[in-house]
């Protein structure tokens, strides 16, 4: 069935040509299926579909309940007649055959488990096709955590399979030239040794009796060997060549055993035997035992180094904060220390291989591999940062350092690395960003205060004393405005602190019984405190100079409310009002000035906010209503 090919956003046709069943997949009439056209596939669907097609194994997918089969190139090679009618089949129907012992492993991966298999027979139809694979089942969840679909990597083990089975047919008729091959090949390095059934007697050489510290002869005693067998190493030996006397036996057979000398030294031996052989049927008997005995006392103590070096190291990784791995240079994973498993909660099985790319956040899993890769190729060092998903769901920032390991051919055989946690640091850093953002736009703002508030004080007073007086009141307005911001968020800013913090700056604790502050806690938003806190200098200013507290007999009441409009918006509403006052002259300074031009101009622009401003023969009446949010 044809359906219309699929584009991508930018117009390129999807699934890209990678490989010739790309076309085959893209082309399909999905609509048809229970999978549905193509373009409404999802992310994880299409992802998936990606990597099989790149996977030079044979790689394919099953899909939904109804178990919808995309399969791969190799796959197609491997089904042979049967492509590409298997294409957008059921696997339930389609392979009946296969079913009884496929559809087991189906339901425990979308069950959500991974699993493989080893050597697993298929029959297809009794094709002449690949009959057994290793098989690794993965299960692929979409957003929501729900396995829609599962991914089927096989591995054809059927040649192996095949020369196994024809090792095992002729292995019996190799053995006795095997066994003179092996003994010529030891005998430069190796001890050589006979034993003579019918005087139960041993012979060795030289290299024997340097190996084992027994005394060369052509007639020693069996008890003789054994009492220089180490006690837990006689028992063993002894069946063995209880084995070569076996008229039913193979009649070759190894062995790894100890012998002690004198001065209580311990050698490692690996000893290897071939019976001769006379007469047949019944009367088959073994005249003669022939061996050679190998010192790998080194072998064997550098074994018990290395794994005492292997505990080590991974108790260190266990014990550190990051997380260790190894990988193959393609990227699968073959190692992960402990912590990885804690962190992430996947098992071995879900880890290993490709496993642990389930776990990266799904924005920064292209580019991890893409780095990997590229770095792999050059065969350097490297580091890059992702989000890893913690077993309860969230994301964290991690870095990696990475390297390769070359073998003699220089050639990149492993790569090693190392993943730190620098979520907090990652945090610290984006926090730090908007703080010297937000700074800078502050200094920038502060700036343009102070020109203003100069521009405005000297046109007011011009060059004279009192413009300094003036511009360094307003100057430390400014300051205590800094000072409140800088702590802002620790104690956030409240209209009385502010209110209260120009008032004490202008010495009001004498006139404190004429001055009430009314109203409820209302924090200020950071980006209206400056302004608004110019405005109120400039009311207590002329409130202290020319206003109510000029005087015996004024009072000042400063009266605020916050409330929410019909639209949700919340706001602050204040009064500043002055009662027996005195008009000032005209051209005063809160009459004409710097101040009221502020209230009525400056406040209304920079924060949106309604000001009323008026001055009768005995009372002053400001109202400002603001936004808070």
């Amino acid at each position: 069935m044809r359906g219309t090919p699929m584009a991508s956003a930018d117009g390129a046709l999807w699934p890209p040509d990678v490989s010739g069943m790309a076309k085959n997949i893209r082309t399909y009439d999905w609509s048809a299926t229970a999978l549905g056209s193509i373009t409404d596939w999802t992310s994880r669907l299409r992802l998936t579909v990606e990597m099989l097609l790149v996977n030079p194994l044979v790689a394919y997918a099953v899909c939904g309940p109804e178990r919808i089969l995309i399969y791969n190139d190799a796959a197609a090679v491997m089904l042979g007649p049967m492509h590409p009618g298997a294409l957008g089949q059921s696997t339930s129907t389609f392979f009946s055959e296969a079913r009884k012992v496929m559809e087991p492993l189906y339901d425990r991966a979308f069950a959500g488990r991974a699993i493989k298999v080893e050597a697993q027979p298929i029959d297809l139809h009794g094709r002449s096709r690949p009959s057994a694979f290793d098989l690794i089942l993965t299960p692929i969840p979409e957003e929501d955590g729900t396995i829609a679909n599962i991914q089927v990597v096989g591995f054809d083990v059927s040649a192996r399979l095949a020369a196994e089975e024809d090792r095992d047919r002729t292995l019996q008729g190799l053995r006795a030239s095997e066994a003179r091959l092996r003994l010529a090949l030891d005998a430069s390095r190796a001890g050589v040794w006979t034993y003579d059934p019918a005087a139960k007697t041993f012979e060795v050489d030289a290299r024997t009796a340097e190996v084992t510290a027994i005394a060369p002869g052509a007639t020693l005693s069996a008890s003789v060997i054994w009492r220089a067998t180490h006690p837990d190493d006689r028992a063993l030996l002894q069946a063995r060549l209880m084995d070569m006397l076996d008229p039913r036996g193979d009649h070759w057979n190894e062995a790894f055993a100890r012998f002690v000398h004198p001065d209580g030294t311990v050698h490692w031996t690996q000893i290897r035997a071939q019976s001769v052989l006379e007469g047949s049927g019944s009367e088959r008997r073994t005249v003669q035992v022939l061996g050679t005995l190998l010192d790998i006392t080194e072998s064997k103590q550098a074994e018990a180094a290395l794994r005492e070096s292997e505990q080590r190291f991974r108790a260190v990784a266990n014990l550190g904060p990051d997380f260790l791995w190894s990988s193959d240079p393609e990227g699968r994973a073959t190692w992960f220390s402990e912590r990885w498993y804690a962190y992430s909660g996947q098992s071995d099985v879900e880890a290993l291989g490709y496993g642990w790319y389930e776990v990266i956040h799904p924005e920064d899993r292209e580019p991890t591999m893409a780095r990997f890769f590229e770095v792999a190729k050059q065969g350097k060092v490297y580091s890059h940062e992702y989000r890893i998903r913690r077993q309860d769901g969230v994301y964290r920032w991690f870095l990696v350092r990475a390297g390769p390991v070359r073998d003699g051919a220089g050639q990149i055989t492993q790569c090693y690395g190392a993943v730190i946690d620098i979520h907090d640091l990652h945090e610290l850093q984006q926090q730090q960003a908007i703080m010297v953002g937000e700074l800078q736009h502050r200094t920038r703002n502060l700036i343009t205060v102070v020109r203003l508030i100069a521009q405005q004080t000297l046109a007011q007073t011009g060059p004279t004393e009192r413009f300094r007086t003036c511009f360094n009141d307003r100057l430390a307005a400014l300051s205590r405005v800094q000072g409140l911001l800088s702590r802002s968020d620790q104690q956030p800013i409240t209209i009385r602190a502010l209110i209260r913090a120009e008032l004490d700056a202008l010495g009001f604790a004498g006139v404190q019984a004429r001055v009430v502050l009314e109203g409820p806690p209302v924090v200020l938003r950071k980006a209206s405190v400056q302004t608004l806190a110019l405005a109120l200098h400039e009311l207590a200013t002329n409130a202290r100079k020319y206003g109510a507290l000029a005087g015996e007999q004024g009072e000042l009441w400063v009266d605020w409310n916050s409330y929410t409009t019909e639209n949700g918006q919340q706001r602050l509403s204040l009064m500043w009002l002055e009662e027996g006052i005195s008009t000032p002259p005209e051209g005063g300074p809160i009459r004409r000035g710097y101040g009221r031009e502020l209230i009525e101009k400056a406040l209304p622009y920079a924060l949106n906010a309604r000001t009323s401003y008026v001055l009768g023969n005995s009372e002053l009446r400001c109202d400002i209503d603001l936004p808070l949010a």
